[in-house]
């Protein structure tokens, strides 16, 4: 057996497992409607996943999910947004910091500006990053 037939099926069942895994809502969020949602690209620890992390921006906090991590970012223990402008894509990097955890989340958003105009309405601080 070479080791293609067994990388393969286990890089779709990895595939599968962050995409189906991150659709699923937080029971915070049952029965509230987010003001944006998508799923999208991002980098997490250094690894960046296509088309696999689910954000979705509600009146008081952020959710950040991935496979069957589920980040609850409430928008006052948001340190910083930056937004990135690439050669190719235009990045938001959520910086947080609260008592159960901190983190750093880059997300390619493909609506980056009604994400950055959605956030600001709600007074939460988004910089441009050099």
């Amino acid at each position: 057996m070479d080791i293609f037939s067994i990388l393969l099926p286990a890089g779709v069942v990895m595939t599968f497992y962050l995409y189906f895994g991150s659709k699923r809502l937080n029971p915070i969020e049952k029965g509230l409607t987010p003001l944006f949602q998508e799923q999208c690209g991002g980098k997490i620890n250094g690894i960046y996943f296509t088309g696999l992390i689910r954000h979705a921006i509600y009146e008081k906090f952020l959710i950040l999910a991935y496979g069957r991590t589920q980040h609850i970012v409430k928008f006052d223990e948001v340190e910083s947004i930056e937004l990135k402008e690439g050669l190719l894509s235009t990045k938001l990097i959520v910086h947080w910091k609260s008592k159960e955890s901190k983190g750093k989340l880059s997300i390619q958003s493909l609506y980056p500006y009604d994400v950055v105009k959605i956030l600001l309405k709600l007074n939460v601080r988004v910089v441009q990053a050099k």
